[in-house]
């Protein structure tokens, strides 16, 4: 597998998920309880194909109306900037590892390249750390808040910790 096609799917009805529930290989608990409320104008549900056209991979993004530090670390980033709420790979593909993860994560910083990408990582620091992304400590040193990490492809510090 060597491209991607990213594909933004609309939720198009309140307390439904965009994504099919019968595509095999996917948490679909994560996909439900993600759109279990509202039509929320800040998610941006991503779905990546291969050549083939079968998914691959999906993307949760949320952008707010200027960035909140939910997790109260202490950290200021620009008002454009964009959490990647969920990244999920299909079953089949984890494992052994093929970058598909990766890849995706490639995908969004090019479709969003003049924003800056960050997620709070749930038990997954390392994919985070392989994928290029820079670990942001807590400014009060406790580590018993999900990790921080933010995309570093714009190669300058538009984010500090306050």
């Amino acid at each position: 597998m060597q491209m991607l096609t990213a594909q933004i799917v609309p939720q198009q009805q309140d307390y439904a998920s965009p994504f099919n529930d019968r595509t095999p290989g996917f948490r679909h608990e994560w996909w439900i309880e993600t759109f279990a409320h509202a039509r929320n104008p800040d998610h941006c549900p991503y779905s990546f194909t291969d050549e083939t056209g079968e998914e691959v991979a999906r993307a949760l993004l949320r952008a707010r109306a200027g960035f909140v530090d939910i997790e109260d670390a202490g950290v200021s980033l620009p008002t454009d900037a964009i959490s990647v709420d969920l990244i999920e790979v299909r079953a089949d593909l984890r494992y052994p590892r093929r970058g598909v993860g990766t890849r995706v994560v490639r995908e969004l910083e090019f479709l969003h390249p003049v924003s800056t990408l960050y997620a709070f990582s749930e038990g997954a620091d390392e994919f985070w750390r392989s994928a290029g992304w820079e670990f942001m400590p807590r400014r009060d040193g406790r580590t018993s808040y999900r990790p921080m990490f933010v995309s570093t492809s714009h190669g300058d510090a538009r984010y500090r910790f306050g």
